[in-house]
Formats: C-alpha cells, sequence, structure tokens
C-alpha cells in the first residue's frame, strides 16, 4: 500500500487496505514521522511471527521452534518495540510511538497471527485432500 499526502490528509494509493498503516493513518491520524515508525515496528513484528507460523503445518503454539529460533525472534521483537526509543532513533527520523498505538500495532499482528494460521490450516487441508484423490505428488 502506498500512501501520500494531499495537503493536510493522507491518501491511501491501493485498492486494498492493511490494517496497521490505515489504522495509523485514519484512527491515529499519523504524521510522517509517527507513520514511518509505526510502519517499521508493524512490518518487522509482521516478518518475525510469520516465520513462526509458517515454519510448520501445525498451528505454530503446538509446535516449540527450536530455541535458537524462538530466542533471536523474541529477542528482535523487544528490539522491535525499543528501536523508536533508543538515542540513534532520529537518524532514521523515528519518534516515540504511544502505548495506544503500540498496543494496537501489537492486537492487530496478533489478528493477522490468527488469521494466517486460518489460511494455513485451509490450505493443507486442500492439499491433502488433493494428494489423496491422486492429483497432487509431494
Amino acid at each position: 500500500m502506498m500512501a501520500s499526502r494531499i495537503g493536510s490528509r493522507w491518501q491511501l494509493d491501493s485498492g486494498t487496505c492493511n490494517g496497521a498503516p490505515s489504522t495509523l493513518l485514519i484512527l491515529f491520524r499519523a504524521g510522517p514521522e509517527t507513520f514511518r515508525t509505526g510502519w517499521f515496528v508493524e512490518s518487522l513484528l509482521t516478518e518475525l511471527v510469520v516465520a513462526l507460523v509458517m515454519r510448520t503445518q501445525r498451528p505454530f503454539f503446538r509446535s516449540r521452534p527450536g530455541t535458537l529460533l524462538l530466542a533471536s525472534t523474541l529477542v528482535l521483537i523487544v528490539i522491535a518495540f525499543a528501536i523508536p526509543s533508543l538515542p540513534f532513533a532520529d537518524v532514521f527520523r523515528f519518534v516515540r510511538l504511544s502505548g495506544a498505538l503500540l498496543g494496537t500495532i501489537a492486537l492487530i499482528r496478533a489478528l493477522y497471527v490468527g488469521a494466517t494460521e486460518l489460511q494455513k490450516k485451509w490450505f493443507y487441508r486442500d492439499t491433502r485432500r488433493a494428494r489423496d484423490a491422486g492429483g497432487l505428488s509431494v
């Protein structure tokens, strides 16, 4: 999704609307710095949690990842939330995000994980059906 500023309003330039960027613009009326920072945190969290979800056919919470993967993911999640508050954050033109905004981003990512798990379940169910019917060789 692309966002651009037109006067005092933000214009969403895509027909699809991802939850976090839309929330940043519409609900929190984020300016460029807050939008940039929120998008960074949200994107990094997405990559981290999707890696945990997609690594197994089973629900991610029923399949413990390797210790290194789990530990590095948890450390990076903490870092993702901390970067906007670190002294060098202004190099990237990041700003501190409010607790409400961070909580909203975390909630949106949790919903995203749920949707990804559901989609994964449907995918593997359909893949098993096709394989059992002889239409798919793996």
